[in-house]
């Protein structure tokens, strides 16, 4: 396959940086709460796509999805555009969530018998097009680390937030010189 794969949507590229989540269950079934580490409970992910946020988070039987809405403009004088530097931020805040940034790639179509199992960590590592052997949130995140993702803590979060306010900077001197 020679060129761009997706020839007809130019703005996609072949990886996308993303944050992994790992959170603590919540009001989850028994056997999660009986064979998961009380931290690793669940697995999401959030990403910026052409000045968007995009939240993916998959649960048993489905997952939800939402991206933010605004001109690059409102985003950054308002403060109502919600990053992900932002939302990662406002999670190491909360407490008790572990944060990974993944450079990801756009999957090869090739199965892996660790994808046949139906939960949070499967729908990820397909959205990642990360292919190991996890089957929990926990697991995923030792595979994760393995694999060169960056574990997000007060130091560099402060980074991202930095890059994160110069890039929003940007655009709003981009709208102003238009």
């Amino acid at each position: 396959m020679d060129g761009h794969p997706y020839k007809d949507m130019p703005h996609l590229t072949r990886s996308a940086e993303w944050v992994v989540a790992f959170t603590p269950y919540r009001g989850q079934s028994f056997l999660k709460r009986w064979f998961l580490p009380a931290q690793f409970g669940h697995v999401w992910a959030f990403t910026e796509v052409q000045g968007e946020s995009v939240i993916f988070d998959p649960y048993n039987g489905g997952y939800f999805m939402a991206a933010t809405h605004g001109t690059p403009t409102t985003q950054v004088q308002s403060g109502l555009g919600v990053t992900p530097a932002v939302l990662a931020s406002a999670l190491l805040r909360e407490g008790g969530v572990h944060l990974l940034r993944y450079k990801a790639r756009i999957p090869r179509l090739k199965g892996h018998v660790a994808n046949y199992v139906p939960n949070c960590v499967t729908m990820v590592k397909l959205l990642l097009g990360v292919r190991v052997a996890a089957f929990t949130p926990r697991g995923l995140y030792k595979a994760l680390l393995k694999q060169g993702a960056e574990p997000l803590n007060e130091v560099t979060i402060t980074q991202f937030l930095a890059a994160d306010q110069a890039r929003r900077s940007e655009r709003i001197l981009q709208t102003l010189n238009q």
